[in-house]
């Protein structure tokens, strides 16, 4: 009987590949802790002096303080580290060049806090400083003084940073992306607002510093030049993010399956990432031009092996994208899952077909092959689901023994139920 599951677009959980066996295992190794940096959010040199505690003598209950480096932020799913953002006015993209990781629940405050840790670390003659919360009809505003440090002027200071239309560019985009958090899942504000030097900012020619920026609004609205369109960044692009956002080791290997829905306005990316230590698979989507990592899960026991790769079914349909999920062996026991989904032009995943290649229940297993067929030839692929079933006997997970029983079944593409039916 097939089953379709409806799944929202942004629904964390998309690739937990709907395997219901557990993984127990002897030990657990630690996260990697090695720390990607690239290159500065801003076009400054890097300066290693510790960031100032915030100057504000009357800061508010949740006023920020350093940040927890303890506890990884990646062992809970359901957020996603602090990211410094870079942006290349040239190309209209977001890269992000560090992360900060965070134990999970902190309150904004303390978020903020390490995040102003960490950017001033890397500015070279001028430094961000917490001076408050407006509290209005927007919402919460953080305020940020972008504040020159003593003697400094020229290329070290705040001015120099906003001129030519390039550098006002990158500076603006940095700050508001990196302050916003466009991708942060945790507590944040609803929206920042600059001075400079203690004074409210004023248009200028290069940047415009001077209002508020809303996190409910489009990032593409707080860049001076349009950023790209979703879907445009390219692979390597995406496996920078992904390496940068998710501190993932040198030794990691990354696989990606990108699938475009039918009318090729939306798409999704199936990562899987490997290394000595550690397996994390999930899924990214573009969204107002900003990457964003909707589903996240990891497998630091090395239970299962996942694939996932795009593949062309049905003619006008749009990629599908094809997931297998398998038990390594011993106490990984159950079944290998086989997933299509399909990706919605509102950014929904479907899936539009599930089965197994191997299905263990008591002393018998159920071997089974999944293939892509077109027995009519008319360029549309159907998916045959053949095997057979075996007698274990006194064994349990086998693959050979007595056959109880073969199987055959067809499955076609149904318009009408936008899923794949056993053909009668």
């Amino acid at each position: 009987m097939l089953i379709k599951h409806w799944i929202g677009g942004m629904f964390v959980g998309v690739l937990l590949w709907g395997l219901l066996v557990a993984c127990v295992k002897e030990r657990q190794p630690e996260s990697p802790t090695a720390q990607r940096v690239k290159e500065p959010a801003t076009p400054e040199a890097e300066s290693r002096e510790p960031a100032p505690p915030p100057d504000s003598p009357a800061a508010p209950s949740d006023a920020p303080s350093a940040g927890q480096d303890g506890a990884s932020i990646l062992s809970d799913p359901a957020h996603v580290p602090l990211a410094v953002y870079r942006f290349d006015p040239l190309n209209g993209r977001l890269f992000v060049t560090r992360t900060i990781q965070i134990t999970p629940h902190v309150s904004r405050g303390e978020a903020v806090g390490a995040l102003l840790d960490r950017v001033n670390e890397i500015l070279s003659g001028r430094r961000i400083q917490w001076s408050g919360i407006d509290h209005t009809e927007q919402g919460d505003i953080l305020v940020l003084d972008l504040v020159d440090v003593e003697g400094a002027s020229g290329e070290h200071g705040w001015y120099d940073a906003f001129q030519s239309s390039a550098g006002g560019a990158a500076t603006q985009g940095f700050l508001a992306a990196t302050f916003l958090q466009p991708a942060y899942r945790g507590d944040w504000f609803d929206g920042v607002r600059f001075l400079l030097n203690g004074e409210p900012m004023s248009e200028m020619d290069h940047v415009n510093l001077s209002g508020v920026f809303l996190r409910s609004k489009p990032m593409t609205e707080h860049m001076i030049v349009s950023m790209s369109e979703p879907g445009e960044m390219t692979v390597e692009e995406i496996s920078e993010y992904l390496r940068n956002m998710l501190e993932l080791a040198d030794d990691a290997r990354l696989s990606l399956a990108r699938v475009r829905s039918g009318d090729g306005t939306s798409s999704a990316v199936f990562f899987i990432s490997s290394s000595v230590e550690m397996a994390r698979r999930g899924v990214l989507r573009v969204v107002d031009g900003v990457p964003r990592i909707l589903s996240f899960e990891q497998d630091p026991c090395y239970c299962f092996a996942v694939a996932a790769e795009p593949k062309e079914l049905v003619r006008g349909r749009g990629q599908f994208v094809l997931t297998r999920f398998s038990p390594l062996g011993g106490s990984c026991v159950g079944s290998d899952v086989v997933r299509i989904l399909a990706l919605e032009a509102d950014g929904s995943l479907v899936e539009v077909w599930r089965g197994t290649t191997f299905e263990a229940k008591g002393p018998r297993s159920r071997i089974a092959s999944v293939e892509f067929v077109d027995p009519d030839g008319d360029g549309d692929l159907e998916i045959l689901r053949r095997g057979e079933l075996i007698d274990c006997g006194d064994d349990c997970l086998c693959r050979e023994g007595p056959v109880l029983e073969r199987f055959e079944t067809l499955f076609d593409w149904s318009p009408e139920k936008g899923s794949f039916v056993a053909v009668p």
